[in-house]
């Protein structure tokens, strides 16, 4: 589910793509990267929103693009 927007304001492409429960917004990670890429990526939510808001994880698609707060998987090795 998208944020709620106020219809009176004009808002950003990456305000306008971000998902309740993401910890920040969309598109402000790295170029070309993917929540199903980080490692706060669990459940089909955010571990760092939960970690920020106490709140409950949310599930949003796995091919948003990723927020500030972005920090790629371990590669297993």
């Amino acid at each position: 589910m998208r944020l709620k927007m106020h219809p009176g304001i004009t808002h950003t492409s990456s305000e306008l793509a971000t998902h309740i429960g993401m910890a920040h917004f969309s598109a402000t990670g790295p170029e070309n990267t993917y929540c199903s890429q980080c490692s706060y990526r669990a459940k089909g939510g955010c571990l760092k929103f939960l970690e920020l808001t106490k709140d409950k994880i949310r599930t949003f698609p796995r091919e948003t693009l990723s927020c500030k707060y972005f920090t790629p998987k371990e590669l297993n090795v």
